[in-house]
């Protein structure tokens, strides 16, 4: 629903209740330094008929420009009731002249208690003198006769109460077009409103009575409007701490806090007055501790860093929330002797082989284990040379494919599994339970009869070279593998199998995570020689290899025609970067440090070169001209491929990508959306830990590395692109604080 219908409806439903003919006037009083353009226009958005500007004083109003431009500058859309400070006629009648047309009407302030404003003859001074107060309203009435543009007052009570009836009987026939009264005494401060005598001198006029003091929500306004019969209710402070209060909010919701940021960008708010605004909204709704480090604040670069820092716990916090560990245990359940497993039951009498591999293994085994306890028959597992193995598993780990490259060791290990597992198969009534995660294909290299490891790296090299994607370079690995595609699970035939993977693949497609080990497809398998010739590079491999190419694929279409008995494997993805990307958005949603924050997934199927990062920057300018609020950007970049290959280039996908954003964004910052952009962070983190062969796990961008960048650095960013060098721009810029650190993720066992 729309806020102005929730507004209509709710209003609706409550002048009923309270029996109210005719709607009262929601206005926002007239205050030092807040009542500026940026909050009349935040107020008007949830159900403010009409604010004032604050008090201005009237005579160096009319003689000073500067004081002008300062004060009150006329503004679209804006139409506020101009109050100033006069104590002669003259002073008020031609500050009326300049702005009438350009506001709805101006106020003289004869309320204000400050002593200061009284030595002056200012403000509450006036009270004392009726028939100057008379005076100035008549005079400026005479020289403006449109009706509808008004001429108001505000006041404070006097006692007896016949003095302020007095006071308003008089500039009622001076022409005034309504008052505003503060229901409290000049000396009174924080004592309870004087209602009652609101409502008697109410009784004596004709002209509209706004009463103003002691409103502090919605509710209370109404109750104002019943007990005094006034015909508006005027807040100031209540509106400060929450500026949708006249919408029926009973706090500040979270799309006022967001309209706040949108006008801060689009009215170009002084940091102080921003930052005082914030404090006022957000003090109901932050922690005590958190509340302290929100005000402490002093500018805008401790916004973005607590901006980032929000984002890099919200990080951490969904991590944790979908570690590898607990991902496992929440897939199994055992019960009286039995796994389930979704709807899949299995029984259990220490019947388990666990075979894992992949980054996040060590983690994975250590949630099975824990789960299945006495029911585990034994283990094997392929881990990343470097991997820490948690003390007191009972699973054996081995490491390999150093740098995430297949290796002797790595295949070492896969020899080592294809044992396991024919061990397992010998025995009846056996549960093969696969572990998989990220890096799983390098850990699991096999190659066919006939060719060497070093062979088969160096095709794939060739086609990760000429661009192919994951679906080609699965088609050719998969052809010149024992175990992939579906290998693994059918040399475990004819023993139950359960696979829990942990997806690494945009798109989550099971048959490509680890080149699909457990995935027994009915499809026929892409052609290998097919992706060769679309790459344009079969003229490049050995003719060899093209044979064992082609011969392996026959041989496998020939396998899926003959195949008697169907595989009884279940494939089960526990987590994914969808998954993160979901909790990670919930995580920042529910930020306590800065609920405002807005987040939104971009998308969660993006592809393609790193370099194609620009078209994050391309969409944080676009985010800058139409959303105008603080964006955090997610994606899904863990099969971006590097363009190319270059000598002694050093680079990660992720790191890449949020450079090539912060090029866009260096190339495009002349333009008035860019100069004005808002506070952001772009995360770009491999979520297995790793970002190709580096010792980072991505890298961040925050709006404040857009500053201080030299008019040259577009042209240094893309040669840097160019030669695939980002980790050593990450690296040497601001020494390293955008990279994130391998540990970074590493210590939640991913």
């Amino acid at each position: 629903m729309e806020e102005a219908e929730r507004i209509i409806m709710c209003r609706e439903k409550e002048f009923a209740r309270i029996g109210v003919d005719v709607p009262p006037l929601f206005v926002a009083a007239p205050m030092v330094r807040y009542s500026k353009l940026p909050f009349r226009r935040l107020v008007s958005r949830y159900g403010c008929d009409f604010a004032y500007t604050p008090m201005i004083y009237a005579d160096c109003f009319v003689k000073s420009e500067k004081c002008r431009l300062a004060e009150f500058v006329p503004s679209p859309g804006d139409c506020p009731i101009v109050q100033f400070a006069a104590k002669k006629t003259e002073e008020f009648a031609n500050a009326a002249q300049l702005v009438y047309g350009h506001c709805r009407g101006i106020d003289l302030n004869c309320g204000c208690p400050k002593s200061d404003v009284r030595s002056d003859g200012y403000g509450s001074k006036l009270l004392e003198d009726p028939e100057l107060v008379a005076d100035i309203v008549r005079q400026c009435r005479a020289s403006i006769a449109d009706p509808d543009f008004t001429i108001s007052i505000k006041i404070r009570l006097q006692y007896p109460i016949e003095r302020t009836v007095d006071l308003c009987q008089k500039v009622e026939r001076a022409g005034v077009s309504h008052i505003a009264v503060h229901a409290r005494t000049v000396s009174q401060r924080s004592e309870p409103p004087d209602y009652a005598s609101v409502a008697l001198l109410k009784d004596c006029l004709k002209i509209p009575l706004i009463v103003n003091g002691g409103c502090k929500t919605f509710w209370d306004a109404l109750e104002i409007v019943r007990t005094t019969g006034a015909d508006g209710v005027m807040v100031a402070n209540g509106l400060l701490d929450n500026p949708a209060l006249f919408a029926g909010h009973s706090t500040t919701p979270k799309q006022c806090v967001l309209d706040w940021l949108d006008l801060e960008h689009s009215e170009r708010i002084p940091f102080d007055l921003f930052h005082q605004q914030l404090i006022f909204m957000l003090r109901t709704s932050l922690p005590k501790q958190q509340r302290k480090i929100f005000n402490a604040l002093k500018g805008s670069e401790a916004v973005r860093e607590m901006i980032a820092e929000v984002c890099l716990n919200a990080f951490k916090n969904a991590l944790r929330e979908i570690n590898p560990s607990a991902s496992v245990q929440k897939a199994l359940s055992v019960h009286d002797g039995k796994l389930f497993v979704l709807n899949h039951t299995y029984e259990l009498h220490k019947n388990v082989h666990l075979v894992a591999l992949g980054k996040a293994a060590p983690a994975m085994v250590e949630g099975a284990e824990r789960v299945l306890a006495g029911h585990i028959r034994g283990g094997v597992a392929s881990v990343p040379a470097g991997t820490t193995i948690p003390p007191g598993l009972k699973t054996n780990f081995y490491t390999g494919a150093e740098n995430n490259l297949p290796d002797e060791k790595a295949m070492e290990n896969t020899r080592r599994i294809e044992q396991f597992m024919a061990e397992a198969k010998s025995l009846p009534d056996q549960l093969i339970l696969f572990l998989i995660s990220g890096g799983g294909s390098a850990l699991l290299p096999a190659p066919i009869p006939g060719v060497s490891l070093n062979e088969k790296v160096e095709l794939i090299g060739l086609l990760q070279n000429n661009g192919a994607d994951i679906k080609q370079l699965n088609a050719v690995r998969t052809a010149l593998s024992r175990v992939k595609g579906g290998g693994l699970a059918k040399s475990g035939h004819p023993s139950k199998m359960i696979s829990l993977i942990i997806s690494d693949i945009v798109g989550d497609p099971l048959e490509l995570i680890s080149s699909g080990p457990t995935i027994v497809s009915e499809k026929p398998p892409a052609n290998p020689i097919a992706v060769l010739n679309q790459l344009g590079i079969l003229d490049k491999v050995p003719t060899r290899l093209v044979e064992l190419l082609q011969s392996a694929h026959l041989s496998r279409i020939q396998s899926l025609n003959n195949r008697c008995s169907p595989v009884d494997a279940l494939n089960l993805i526990i987590a994914s970067n969808s998954i993160l990307l979901n909790a990670l958005a919930n995580q920042i949603k529910s930020s306590s440090h800065f609920s405002s924050m807005n987040p939104f997934i971009v998308t969660n199927r993006l592809e393609g070169n790193a370099t194609e990062g620009s078209w994050i920057g391309r969409r944080l300018l676009i985010s800058f001209r139409t959303i105008v609020t603080t964006v955090v950007i997610f994606a899904s970049p863990n099969r971006h491929a590097l363009s190319f290959y270059l000598a002694n280039a050093k680079g990660g996908r992720n790191q890449e990508m949020v450079l090539s954003a912060l090029y866009q964004l260096a190339k495009d910052r002349g333009q008035s959306a860019a100069k004005r952009s808002g506070h952001f962070a772009l995360f770009s983190i491999g979520s297995d830990g790793q970002d190709g062969p580096t010792d980072a796990a991505g890298a961040f961008l925050t709006d404040a590395d857009l500053e201080g960048l030299p008019d040259s650095s577009a042209s240094e960013l893309e040669q840097y692109l160019k030669s695939k060098c980002s980790y050593q721009f990450w690296s040497e810029y601001k020494n390293g604080q955008n990279l994130h650190e391998q540990r970074l993720v590493e210590k939640f066992d991913l």
